[in-house]
């Protein structure tokens, strides 16, 4: 009965795989346990450590035994807890590229407090709120729009008064277009008219009344041109016979002013039958015991005002139903 014991006990100690208890020399398993206590051989891989310490028999069960029969108490800390989370560095490169964050997002306390964390991974962190503390919202102030140096409202008021003193000012300033009024014509000498070659030649004044009551100040002109037409051939004949200028002449303001403007007639016609100088030879040599016949002019007259002749010369026509007449008169 001793030597069945023994037997017994062989073939029992023969079946277990761990060893004999209390035994020195032991079988080992036909797997290898992976050792999970040394740092250099740990290559994270949670599906892979599970299945590998489920083969052992090691993974969590109840009470831990070593390899030699015997229990571990601080076994039971060498088996892993813990999946990755967002506060892992080994998984920092896998988590930041599947969010789209970089190192400097995942390290800024504002931005982890404002972050949506997973509160149900194994980390057991809470998910927070993100409106408590919102990037966006300390973004700095928009500054208040302004023209040049000053606020938008004090460019405004400042335009507007310029504008306004501008207006005010060409108001009294503008040159206004006086009214003009010929009075009449006066000879300067004996004319001299031609029959072969056709030719009239003749110095006359010209008075023109001149009132002036809109303008507040003294309208300087730099030069007045006058120019005369013929009224009996200026639809065949659209030039002038008589031409006239006056320079750098002061126009008093709000007075009327009565004006001496010269003209000159030097005129050469195509022959003896041009209508020009029939007309004059009519009105100044008229044949005995017939009436004298009427020259009746246009005069054109063109003010050049000081400083704003290039956008401003206004133009005034006037006629004169008789001039050689107002000149023998």
């Amino acid at each position: 009965s001793h030597r069945d014991s023994q037997s017994k006990v062989s073939r029992n100690n023969t079946r277990y795989t761990g060893g004999s208890v209390g035994s020195s020399e032991y079988s080992q398993p036909s797997q290898q346990v992976p050792d999970y206590k040394s740092a250099s051989n740990y290559n994270y891989d949670a599906s892979q450590s599970r299945n590998s310490v489920q083969a052992a028999g090691q993974y969590r069960t109840g009470s831990q035994v070593d390899q030699y029969g015997s229990f571990d108490v601080y076994n039971d800390f060498n088996n892993v807890r813990h999946s990755p989370d967002d506060f892992d560095e080994r998984h920092a490169t896998t988590r930041m590229s599947s969010s789209g964050l970089n190192d400097k997002d995942l390290r800024d306390p504002l931005y982890s407090a404002s972050s949506n964390l997973d509160s149900g991974g194994q980390g057991g962190i809470i998910k927070t709120n993100s409106n408590q503390v919102n990037p966006e919202s300390l973004a700095k102030p928009k500054k208040r729009k302004s023209c040049c140096c000053c606020s938008r409202r004090t460019c405004v008021f400042i335009t507007f008064f310029v504008l306004l003193a501008l207006g005010i000012t060409l108001f009294f300033v503008w040159p206004r277009i006086p009214d003009v009024k010929i009075l009449g014509a006066s000879s300067n000498g004996q004319p001299t008219i031609s029959v072969s070659p056709p030719i009239v030649k003749m110095d006359f004044n010209i008075s023109i009344e001149i009132d002036n009551p809109d303008n507040w100040i003294p309208i300087r002109f730099n030069r007045i041109d006058a120019q005369v037409f013929d009224l009996s051939t200026i639809s065949t004949y659209d030039h002038p016979i008589a031409y006239g200028n006056l320079t750098n002449y002061a126009l008093p303001p709000r007075q009327t002013t009565i004006l001496q403007f010269p003209l000159t007639v030097d005129y050469i016609g195509k022959d003896i039958n041009d209508p020009t100088v029939q007309d004059f030879l009519l009105a100044c040599l008229p044949q005995q015991g017939a009436k004298a016949n009427t020259l009746n002019i246009r005069a054109d007259i063109t003010l050049y005002p000081w400083g704003i002749s290039w956008i401003f010369k206004p133009t005034i026509s006037r006629q004169i139903s008789d001039l050689v007449g107002a000149m023998r008169d």
